[in-house]
């Protein structure tokens, strides 16, 4: 009986040392080292207390819009939960490992952690969201942000509920980082990367944060997304048009005359020159102002250049002529860029974004334009 007693005193003994309080990160209260975050510099943590004494855990997702913005794109698209109050508030202290020791968070209760903003002081965090279960395993995270400003700091952790202890206990933040990140991963609308915070001295943290920056609009409400995709959609489309059919007009004419030659042996040489040539000088032009209207002029002309030159090119690889005689090389250069300029004096002066043609303007260069494209069709029979 008495070695079960002693026994059963050493089982306990050691079951206390793996559970009980450790110690946790201390840290340089005296010079803390402190990141920006968009015109903010933050300390790189959260405490379990307003002080620099000790490390809870890493700031591991920085995200540069407004904390509300954020908690509702993850709400909305990517099922986290807000964390409840009656989980969150009467929730008892977390227990983490960090350098493999298990330290428990004694804090205020609602289980806060602290963020530090220079000018501001500590911070508690906005909300808290997760995605999991409570009593089973989850990610967790806290945000932090001011309430006027363009940026979201966000600790990231994944736990698991133990039942021997009734805690959380933590089992890693890098796990949490990269489901969190890829929220944001492969849409157009944000730019994702990694900056070093030399951070990672909590968990299993490695010192690298992930910073989301919005590439587009950020984080518009539905109806604006859907109608900067439909912009950009159309936008597209617009540019596809005046580079391709200006591309496609100089092979369309050559193998219209080469198929009316072989299907239509009856058509004279001057009847095949007859069809095809107004739809070369016509249509070039005409081509280049109606589907350079919708696009900002310099985007137009330069659209418009590329389409035909590269157009001219796949004429002439089509025949296997590798070399022309300068003077038709200059000539076809000022061909291009009179179409360029055609294209440009069409195009709207400002960013277009609502797709509106822009008439009834003779502008400079569109008369520029027109005036050297008859140049160098006359030209043309003079080479």
């Amino acid at each position: 009986m008495r070695h079960i007693a002693a026994a059963t005193f050493v089982a306990l003994a050691f079951v206390a040392i793996l559970v009980g309080p450790g110690a946790s990160v201390v840290a340089d209260s005296a010079d803390p080292t402190l990141v920006r975050v968009g015109d903010a510099k933050i300390w790189p943590y959260v405490g379990p207390d307003r002080s620099f004494d000790r490390r809870a855990s890493s700031i591991n997702v920085v995200v540069r819009n407004h904390p509300e913005r954020v908690r509702g794109y993850l709400t909305r698209r990517h099922g986290w939960n807000r964390s409840d109050a009656e989980w969150v508030e009467n929730a008892p202290d977390e227990t983490t490992v960090v350098a493999d020791e298990r330290v428990p968070w004694r804090d205020a209760p609602g289980a806060s952690r602290y963020a530090y903003v220079a000018d501001r002081g500590w911070v508690s965090e906005r909300y808290q969201l997760h995605h999991g279960s409570y009593f089973g395993a989850r990610d967790h995270l806290r945000a932090y942000g001011p309430p006027d400003g363009d940026w979201t700091a966000v600790q990231a952790h994944a736990e698991h509920w133990d039942w021997f202890t009734i805690t959380h206990t933590v089992d890693s933040v890098e796990d949490a980082q990269r489901r969190v990140e890829a929220a944001f991963l492969g849409k157009p609308e944000f730019a994702v990367k990694r900056v070093y915070y030399a951070n990672g001295d909590t968990y299993d943290a490695d010192g690298w944060t992930t910073v989301v920056v919005m590439a587009l609009a950020p984080l518009l409400g539905r109806n604006a997304r859907s109608f900067l995709r439909r912009l950009a959609a159309g936008r597209n489309r617009r540019r596809g048009t005046l580079a391709g059919t200006l591309a496609a007009l100089p092979l369309v004419v050559r193998f219209g005359g080469i198929l009316c030659e072989r299907h239509l042996p009856w058509l004279s040489p001057d009847a095949v020159v007859a069809l095809w040539y107004p739809v070369l000088v016509g249509g070039v032009p005409l081509a280049a102002y109606l589907f350079g209207r919708r696009l900002p002029a310099a985007e137009a002309g330069a659209l418009a250049a590329v389409g035909f030159g590269t157009g001219l090119v796949l004429d002439y690889a089509s025949l296997g002529v590798a070399v022309l005689p300068i003077p038709v090389a200059a000539h076809r250069a000022v061909v291009v860029a009179a179409v360029g300029l055609l294209a440009a004096g069409a195009g709207s002066r400002g960013d277009s974004t609502a797709g509106e043609p822009t008439a009834g303007r003779w502008t400079p260069v569109l008369r520029a334009g027109a005036a050297l494209w008859v140049v160098a069709v006359v030209a043309g029979h003079l080479v």
